[in-house]
Order: structure tokens, then sequence, then C-alpha cells
């Protein structure tokens, strides 16, 4: 059975315009996706900032409280490489605006590329969300059924 990883930045950018409101809202989107398509797939849902909090997560759940509290800091790379024991069948969706370090995006490169075609996705968050980071797998916070369509079935 593969893991669905539900990665939710919380470093200090993500504090800024409600964006962990549409973080939270957005995950209980793609949990109510998930119970109407009955799926099996152990989920897990982490609060990445410069450390990393990972929780097993039921669905139906309610998020953690500390999703609402981003962190004055950067995100960090080796912590979130460090703490996701990923095999390929896994699958990771990213909540974030995108604004990472080179440390971060090489990290992302390096989960993405551990993971089989298809399995990562990027969900930016606000409209100050980097316009660099793009691409078939990066998707705007409204087109989040779009981005759930055929993934992690």
């Amino acid at each position: 059975m593969a893991a669905v990883y539900l990665i939710c930045d919380l470093s200090g950018s993500m504090a800024e315009n409600g964006k962990t409101f549409v973080v939270r809202n957005l995950i209980r989107t793609v949990d109510q996706v998930a119970r109407l398509r009955n799926t099996r797939n152990e989920m897990k849902l982490v609060l990445w900032s410069n450390l990393v909090e990972m929780f097993d997560w039921t669905l139906g759940d309610d998020v953690p409280q500390s999703l609402m509290q981003c962190k004055p800091s950067e995100l960090s790379g080796a912590a979130l490489k460090e703490s996701l024991s990923v095999t390929p069948e896994d699958f990771l969706m990213l909540f974030t605006d995108g604004y990472w370090s080179d440390d971060v995006r090489k990290a992302l490169g390096i989960l993405e590329g551990m993971l089989i075609k298809g399995h990562f996705r990027i969900v930016k968050i606000g409209e100050d969300a980097e316009s660099r980071v793009k691409g078939p797998s990066v998707f705007s916070a409204e087109d989040l059924l779009a981005a759930l369509d055929g993934w992690a079935e």
C-alpha cells in the first residue's frame, strides 16, 4: 500500500494573507476526495519549516492546530529529505507559496526523482506565489481537483 504525504509549507512567508487557512481547506478537500474514492492509502500529514513534524493522519480527522502556526524561518530541505522515507510508489503533494532556497529546490528534486513519474504534485498558495515554480506537476490552489485527478487513486 502506498503512502500519501501531504506536505504543508509553514515558513514565514506562509503566515501572510491567510495562506494557512487556505492550506487547511485544501487538506479538507483532499480528505473528502479520498473518502469518496474509498482510498486505502496510508495518509501522512507533514508540517514543514526549519523542522519537520509528521502525523499519521486518518481520513475524517481534523488537521492539527499546529498547522496554523507558521515559523519565522526558512525551510530546511535537508530536514524534509531526512524525515520522509518514501518509496517509488508513494505520493507527495506539497502546499506552498514556492519561495525556496537552492537547498530546498535540490531536496525537492531528489524527492521527486525517487517517485514514479506523476506521483509528485505542487499546489501553489496565494496570489503572490512564486511565478517561477511551474510545470506539469504544478497547480494553483483553485485547481486542486485537477491536481487530484488520477493521482493517488
